[in-house]
C-alpha cells in the first residue's frame, strides 16, 4: 500500500529510503513493492510512491532513492510517469547533490530504445548533481532475474549507508514477485462476425473481427487494445525440436511442477520474434565467430531480427546447448495486442478488431504469425475465445471535442482511427478530423473504404488524403503526403493546436513519418534540427503528439 507523506509529517529524509515507480503493465510496481519489502526486512524505513499520484515537489527533500520505471514503445515514458518525467527534466532546477540513487529500467527489447526512460532519469539525476551509488540495471520482458539481482544489491548498498531503524529479520528473505497475471481480467467472448477487408486475391489478407461483449463488464475507450493469449504452432515447435535434436518429452521442472519440453515451447516461450538481446544471449553461450560478426554490426543485427525467428537462429548458427541453456535465452510468450477498431458508444455490446494475417515465404520457409493465424484460420463465427483489455492512456482523443485532430497511419493502423471517428461522430464533436492513410493498393487494400468515404461525405472527415504505394510507377507513401501537405499540417498543429496521432508499423512507417514531420518543422518554423526536436518533445508533453506503433 502506498504511503502518502508530506515533508511536514516528521519523516527523517536522511534515513528513509524512498522507492518511486512508474508502471504501465504492473511489472515496475511489482519490482518496487519487492524492493520495499526487502528494505523493511533489513530494518530500513521506506516510503513507496507512484509517479502518477505523488507530490513531485517532494524530490527536493529526498536523500535516498530507488527509481523503478518502464519504457513505453519507442523510448517514451509511460503515461503514468509523464508528470514526474516532465517535472524532473523541465521544472526542477535546484541541485540534488545530496541525493543518492539507483535506477531499475524495464522495457521490451523488441523495441530499439527499450530502457530509454530509465536511462533518461539516470542522466537527468546526475546532471542535477545526484550520485548514483549502484549501476542502472536493464530488464527485458522476462524481468524477474535481473530485477531480483538489482533489488538485492541496490538495497544492500543503501543498508550499508543508512543506519537501519529496526532490527533486521533473522529469517531468510523470499524474493517472490507479485503476479501480474491477466487471468482474472480475462473475458470469454463470442466471435460474432469475421470477414475479409482486402480483396480475395491480395497476398496480404486483412480481416475485420467483431466480438460480442454482451453481458460482460468490458468498458473500453478508443485507443485501447485487446490482448489475445496465444500459443506457438505445433508444426514450428516440431521443426525446432528436430533441428536441435531435442526430445519433446524431456521433463522440465518449474515452480513445483513437471512439464514436457514441447508443451513449454508451445505455451510459454517466444519463438516467432527475436530481439538483439536474445541473439546476444545466444552468442555468449555458443561462441560462434560468424554470429559475433553479425552482432558487431548493429544495422545488420536489427535487419536479421526483423525477418528471422528462433528456428532460423539455431539453423544459421548451430550449437550443442543443453535444454536448460537453450531455454534460458528465450523470452516469455506475450499475448498479442490489437487496437480497438470500434467505439462502444456506437457498438455497446461489441468490440471490433482489425487483423492482418502475418504469413509469408522467405529463406525457403513459410512464416506464420503466432496469433494472426489463430484468428484468421482456426476461429470462426460462433466460437468463443479469451481476451483481456489493455488500457492505453497514451493514445486518447482530446477531452475538448472542438480540438482538431490529424490521424496518420498505414495498414492496420487504421483501426483506432475508425474508433476515433465513430466516437467523434456519435458525440457530435465539432473539431475537424484529418486522416492521412497509406496502403498498397486502392482496389485491394483500402481498409474500411465504404465507411471512410461515408465519413468524408457526411463531413465527419474534414480532410482525407491517401497514399496507395503500388498504384503508380513511382511509389507514394504516407510520409510523401506529409511533405506535400507540410504547410497545412504545421498550421493545424501550431496555430490551431491540433493533436497529431501516429499509428502503424514502427519499421516501415513511423520512422519515415517522424523524419518528414521533423523536416516540416524545420522548414515551416525556420527551426534548426535541435529546435525542431525540442518542439516535438514539447508537443508530446502537451499530449499534442501521440503514438501507437508496433
Amino acid at each position: 500500500m502506498e504511503k502518502k507523506i508530506k515533508p511536514s509529517n516528521g519523516i527523517d529524509f536522511n534515513k528513509c529510503l524512498h522507492i518511486i515507480y512508474g508502471s504501465r503493465t504492473g511489472n515496475s510496481k511489482s519490482a518496487a513493492q519487492l524492493a520495499e519489502k526487502y528494505a523493511n526486512h533489513l530494518g530500513l524505513d521506506t516510503c513507496l510512491l507512484d509517479m502518477k499520484t505523488m507530490n513531485v515537489s517532494i524530490m527536493a527533500n529526498i536523500k535516498n532513492l530507488l527509481l523503478v520505471v518502464s519504457t513505453h514503445g519507442e523510448g517514451d515514458p509511460p503515461a503514468v510517469a509523464q508528470k514526474f518525467y516532465n517535472y524532473l527534466h523541465h521544472t526542477h532546477k535546484a541541485s540534488l547533490n545530496k541525493l543518492k540513487f539507483s535506477v531499475l529500467a524495464l522495457g521490451d527489447s523488441s523495441y530499439k530504445d527499450y530502457c530509454k526512460t530509465g536511462k533518461d532519469f539516470e542522466k537527468q539525476l546526475k546532471e542535477l548533481g545526484a550520485q548514483s551509488i549502484f549501476p542502472l540495471v536493464e530488464c527485458d520482458v522476462d524481468y524477474e532475474k535481473n530485477a531480483k539481482e538489482w533489488i538485492e544489491m541496490a538495497v544492500n548498498t543503501f543498508s550499508n549507508l543508512l543506519r537501519p531503524t529496526k532490527k533486521a529479520q533473522d529469517k531468510l528473505f523470499s524474493f517472490n514477485f507479485h503476479s501480474n497475471s491477466t487471468d482474472e481480467d480475462t473475458f470469454q467472448v463470442i466471435v460474432k462476425d469475421k470477414y475479409l477487408l482486402t480483396h480475395p486475391d491480395s497476398d496480404k489478407k486483412t480481416f475485420h473481427i467483431s466480438l460480442s461483449s454482451e453481458n460482460l463488464k468490458l468498458s473500453y475507450l478508443p485507443g485501447d487494445s485487446i490482448g489475445i493469449p496465444c500459443h506457438n504452432s505445433r508444426f514450428l515447435v516440431d521443426k525446432l525440436l528436430k533441428q536441435l535434436k531435442y526430445d519433446g518429452t524431456y521433463s522440465i521442472g518449474e515452480k513445483g511442477r513437471i512439464r514436457l519440453l514441447k508443451q513449454v515451447l508451445i505455451e510459454d516461450l517466444e519463438l516467432t520474434l527475436i530481439t538483439p538481446l536474445v541473439i546476444k544471449k545466444y552468442a555468449e553461450l555458443i561462441k560462434n565467430d560468424k554470429l559475433e560478426q553479425l552482432i558487431s554490426n548493429q544495422t545488420e543485427l536489427e535487419q536479421y531480427c526483423e525477418r528471422h525467428d528462433i528456428l532460423d537462429l539455431v539453423t544459421d548458427f548451430p550449437s550443442q546447448l543443453n535444454h536448460e541453456q537453450f531455454l534460458s535465452i528465450l523470452r516469455p510468450l506475450k499475448p498479442r495486442l490489437y487496437s480497438v477498431a470500434s467505439s462502444c458508444l456506437k457498438y455497446p455490446n461489441e468490440v471490433h478488431l482489425t487483423l492482418r494475417l502475418m504469413k509469408y515465404s522467405l529463406h525457403k520457409r513459410q512464416y506464420i504469425g503466432v496469433s494472426s493465424s489463430f484468428l484468421s484460420d482456426r476461429i470462426d463465427s460462433g466460437e468463443s475465445m479469451p481476451i483481456y483489455l489493455e488500457e492505453n492512456i497514451s493514445f486518447r482523443l482530446p477531452e475538448n471535442k472542438d480540438t482538431p485532430i490529424i490521424m496518420i497511419g498505414n495498414g492496420t493502423g487504421i483501426a483506432p482511427y475508425r474508433a476515433f471517428l465513430q466516437e467523434r461522430d456519435h458525440c457530435q464533436a465539432k473539431g475537424d478530423n484529418w486522416l492521412i492513410f497509406g496502403e498498397r493498393s486502392f482496389k485491394s487494400n483500402y481498409l474500411y473504404k465504404e465507411e471512410i468515404l461515408d465519413f468524408k461525405e457526411r463531413g465527419i472527415l474534414t480532410r482525407l488524403d491517401t497514399a496507395f504505394s503500388q498504384d503508380q510507377k513511382d511509389k507514394i507513401y504516407v510520409q510523401d503526403k506529409i511533405i506535400e501537405y507540410g504547410h497545412d499540417i504545421y498550421d493545424w498543429l501550431i496555430n490551431r493546436k491540433a493533436v497529431i496521432y501516429l499509428c502503424g508499423s514502427k519499421r516501415t512507417m513511423a520512422k519515415g513519418v517522424r523524419e518528414s514531420l521533423l523536416g516540416i518543422f524545420c522548414k515551416e518554423g525556420q527551426l534548426s534540427i535541435q529546435e525542431a526536436n525540442d518542439l516535438i518533445n514539447e508537443l508530446k508533453m502537451k499530449k499534442q503528439w501521440q503514438e501507437d506503433v508496433y
